[in-house]
């Protein structure tokens, strides 16, 4: 504990009173409050690197963050209500907020709001919070006794997998604590699609370069939805990650755009000003089928950009062809700026198709 500045309590009380560490606060206000933690942690940069932030919000200053919400909490608690709180009860509070780890669970090395500010870093923010506007540190950065899990991601989504086909996804085990982490793995699911690929039994040592990969396995049995879930069993702590995955039963069909033509530059005068659109298409996957395909088209007109095509056809392409070319309707534009062409096909695939180009419209 540093050895403390006073300055008037009955500023400080008005300051409170005016809710600056509730409500909408003044620059006074708040200044009185960041005067008081600075005066009390005279030796820690977290202050300085976060100004206002220290306590409050990112995107604006409300509402407050965990830290400045747990002070308050113990203002309230101490004081009864924010107005009566003086000089020593406001340091009161931060001493009753000192141990405990407001940023949590985010905060992965599992700080005390002490340690933080002791390493110049943020009690109120984890380095996953990111917020603008706040330099150096959010979090110590040292290693927590013990063995501290951490598991990424929460959820194994294996989308969609053909019955019959099999499936592959990994979520990551890394251990933030200074001792080895004992882990058992286990797949629960009623009908045996999700299996796990790994060891059953693992450990894993501190740091994040030590991270070890748990691999599951999705094999469906027939179309539909099915669920499951990865358990990794620690001594301490059980961690679920839940599986999900579909089947359709069937190949999608699987239609790419090789191509979107447009002309390169037209004008507006008589005889020059005729768009030609076309698109190729090619089917690479192994099932013959249709998909709609919409070209859109708009146009800059004086900055502000305005749609002046849109057409949708049904296109197909026979397996191992090579591409079909369509011709869609030509367009006369009637004034000039560029036109962005945007070309898209809805085929059910999970991949994006999706093609782009521009036509020069000048007078």
């Amino acid at each position: 504990m540093s050895q403390h500045n006073r300055f008037a309590v009955g500023a400080l009380a008005a300051a409170i009173g005016a809710g600056a560490l509730m409500a909408a606060p003044s620059a006074n206000a708040n200044r009185a409050l960041a005067d008081a933690w600075s005066n009390y942690y005279d030796t820690s940069s977290s202050l300085a690197n976060a100004d206002c932030k220290l306590c409050h919000g990112d995107a604006n200053l409300f509402p407050l963050n965990p830290y400045g919400a747990d002070w308050r909490d113990a203002l309230l608690s101490i004081c009864g209500t924010i107005e009566s709180c003086n000089l020593n009860q406001l340091e009161a509070g931060l001493d009753a907020i000192a141990g405990l780890d407001s940023d949590a669970p985010n905060d992965l090395t599992q700080s005390s709001n002490i340690v933080e500010i002791n390493a110049d870093t943020q009690p109120g923010w984890a380095e996953s919070d990111n917020p603008s506007g706040v330099s150096g540190l959010l979090d110590p950065e040292q290693q927590i006794a013990g063995c501290v899990p951490f598991v990424d991601p929460s959820v194994l989504d294996f989308g969609n997998v053909l019955v019959g086909d099999t499936g592959f996804a990994s979520a990551f085990v890394t251990n933030n604590g200074d001792e080895n982490c004992s882990v058992q793995a286990q797949v629960n699911n009623a009908t045996g699609e999700f299996l796990l690929e790994s060891a059953a039994s693992f450990t894993v040592e501190p740091g994040a370069e030590n991270a070890v990969a748990v691999d599951v396995s999705y094999t469906p049995t027939e179309a539909g939805d099915d669920t499951g879930q990865l358990v990794l069993t620690l001594p301490e702590s059980i961690i679920p990650v839940q599986l999900v995955g579909s089947s359709s039963g069937v190949e999608l069909v699987n239609l790419n755009i090789k191509s979107l033509r447009v002309s390169n530059k037209v004008s507006v005068s008589k005889g020059r000003g005729i768009v030609d659109v076309q698109l190729s298409v090619e089917n690479v996957g192994v099932t013959e089928g249709s998909a709609d395909a919409t070209i859109t088209g708009v146009q800059d007109q004086d900055g502000t950009p305005v749609p002046v095509y849109s057409q949708t056809l049904t296109v197909t392409d026979d397996v191992g062809k090579g591409a079909t070319t369509y011709t869609f309707q030509s367009y006369i534009p009637d004034t000039a700026g560029d036109i962005i062409w945007t070309a898209t096909i809805i085929d059910g695939d999970p991949d994006d198709d999706i093609a782009t180009a521009t036509t020069t419209v000048t007078p």
